[in-house]
């Protein structure tokens, strides 16, 4: 039983349900700790660009924290409303931003790195 507690709590085996998913922060990294922006794009401490999506998922003990958050679904004829915290600003003359670069905003590092 004590290695079932000590298993469970190093964090090894992670399960999300399907109608949720997970936001990875990296907890400690020999790269060091993100030295600008939000997200962590090179594979530094902090918050990992890649989501998890529903499943059973494993990880090296210790190393990661995993947030679940409720999976966003936008009906159809709706508008969904992104509120970016990291990446390239927009231009002053530009108000609202493209996301056909971004798959839909399912590739974080896409955009961010465009």
């Amino acid at each position: 039983i004590v290695l079932a507690i000590l298993f469970w709590w190093s964090g090894v085996v992670r399960y999300i349900p399907n109608d949720r998913l997970g936001i990875l922060e990296k907890l400690w990294s020999f790269r060091g700790s993100v030295s600008n922006g939000f997200i962590a794009l090179n594979r530094e401490a902090g918050y990992q660009p890649e989501v998890v999506r529903g499943g059973l998922h494993f990880f090296m003990p210790f190393q990661y924290s995993m947030h679940r958050a409720n999976l966003v679904t936008i009906p159809q004829g709706q508008i969904g409303y992104v509120f970016a915290r990291d990446g390239k600003p927009l231009p002053p003359t530009q108000t609202l931003a493209s996301n056909t670069d971004a798959d839909d905003f399912q590739d974080v590092r896409g955009f961010l790195e465009k």
